[in-house]
């Protein structure tokens, strides 16, 4: 073979070498986008946004130390909460939420004026004017019960709202511990009792999965309004 065809050779043979590094690195670089993608969507599908309509008028230094305990709560079960606090002197400013997975709470005093439960429920879930389901923090009760060994009122509160969070998630109640727990211990109710009130594993799953089934495009919650005493 003469060196011009030799070379000639040596050239296609290079050149198809090139063309299969460039195939197999686009590949990689496509495959390695839509794992990106889709590693985005899988964290997209665990953000929770709350609304916090404060009809208790709980003071801001105290409404964020309550989200920053539901915040520990929540993202050791691998989800992440967005907060937003509505007025509510005018609830019409709320009136669109960004996602299906976005809930109302509303923090009420004078809690025997709108529910019968029994006197030591803090919390409980509701109707809104939608149709959709609410929690509600009964947050002169959480103060009753804070203090002394309890937990400050604030940390309680936090506690209080991720449970509801579970429950608006589709848990329920159980008697086998963690803060679904029915009824909490006393350590669970002290500060240094953080790590006993904690979704189990099986439990993160569950609201993951809801989470994820939701995640649909973007929907419409409607203003809620303040319930009115008897």
């Amino acid at each position: 073979m003469n060196p011009t065809a030799k070379l000639a050779k040596t050239s296609a043979t290079a050149a198809r070498w090139i063309a299969c590094v460039t195939a197999i690195a686009a590949t990689l670089s496509a495959g390695l986008a839509t794992a990106q993608t889709t590693a985005a969507a899988h964290q997209d599908s665990r953000i929770i946004t709350l609304t916090i309509y404060n009809y208790a008028h709980v003071s801001p230094n105290a409404l964020q130390a309550a989200e920053e305990e539901a915040d520990r709560i929540l993202s050791n079960a691998g989800l992440r909460a967005r907060w937003f606090v509505c007025p509510t002197l005018d609830e019409r400013a709320c009136t669109s939420g960004p996602s299906a997975n976005a809930y109302v709470l509303q923090l009420l005093t004078n809690a025997t004026d709108v529910t019968h439960a029994t006197p030591d429920v803090l919390g409980g879930l509701a109707r809104g004017g939608s149709g959709r389901q609410m929690a509600t923090i009964f947050y002169d009760r959480v103060n009753n019960l804070a203090g002394g060994d309890t937990s400050p009122s604030q940390v309680l509160m936090g506690r209080v709202i991720a449970r509801e969070v579970g429950l608006l998630l589709g848990l329920n109640t159980s008697p086998h511990g963690g803060i679904m727990q029915t009824t909490w211990s006393e350590n669970q109710l002290t500060l240094l009792g953080g790590s006993d009130v904690l979704f189990t594993p099986r439990q993160a799953h569950t609201m993951q999965a809801r989470l994820a089934q939701q995640a649909t495009p973007s929907m419409t919650v409607a203003a809620i309004t303040k319930p009115s005493s008897h």
